[in-house]
């Protein structure tokens, strides 16, 4: 699968800005320009991306140097040297991965997951949003409302509409960018139009002061 995505030539707008993006990534020595443009490639629906992140992870990506001096990144499949920027093969000896650090890391992961919910299994997609959705993450919200507004299969749409719906347990301290109480309210009613019982977000949460609830601990579980 990951050679086959690999060799296939470069005719989706998608595949030539996964493979750009990606150089760029893997060639940089600054790691927050390297984080930011991972971060790009959540965007980008090309079997391409977690075929090359999943390898850098795992320290199968490697640079080969030109006698130009060119810098071409590629990774190993099936014992064959494939060009990450075109999928082409290539003859290279280079056995020293890219590094990565802690960071690098989790932000890949981040983007794989991000991912795993537009992928063409919808069977995949859905457990996806199932296990995301389960860590109570509110970065991954607007990502569930966008994928919410052109997901087709009524399946995964119900699980986008559970995933929204899944209060954390308790918060330590509410700010205003994560969950402003006017957006709040807006979405809980979007997602009770589902048919699903007994879910309560943060519509009791409006009328209180934000120094107030920035000071105690809400069980949200409590809330009726």
């Amino acid at each position: 699968m990951v050679l086959a995505c690999l060799l296939t030539p470069v005719v989706r707008a998608d595949d030539a800005s996964a493979r750009s993006l990606l150089v760029q990534a893997i060639l940089s020595n600054n790691v927050k320009e390297q984080v930011e443009l991972i971060g790009k490639l959540e965007t980008v629906e090309s079997d391409v991306v977690p075929a090359v992140l999943n390898a850098w992870r795992d320290g199968a990506v490697f640079i080969h140097e030109g006698i130009d001096g060119q810098k071409i990144p590629f990774l190993r499949a099936d014992n064959k040297a494939i060009r990450i920027d075109d999928g082409n093969p290539i003859e290279a000896a280079e056995t020293t991965p890219v590094e990565t650090t802690t960071k690098l890391r989790r932000t890949m992961k981040s983007a794989l997951d991000v991912l795993s919910i537009a992928g063409i299994d919808p069977q995949a997609r859905r457990a996806a949003v199932t296990k995301l959705g389960m860590t109570q993450n509110p970065a991954y919200l607007p990502i569930f409302e966008a994928r919410l507004a052109v997901e087709k299969d009524p399946l995964v749409v119900t699980s986008l509409h559970e995933a929204i719906a899944i209060p954390p347990t308790r918060i330590r301290r509410i700010v205003p960018q994560e969950a402003a109480p006017q957006h709040v309210g807006h979405r809980r009613g979007a997602h009770r139009q589902t048919g699903m019982s007994g879910v309560r977000l943060f519509d009791h949460v409006d009328g209180q002061k934000a120094d107030r609830v920035d000071a105690q601990s809400i069980d949200l579980s409590r809330l009726h």
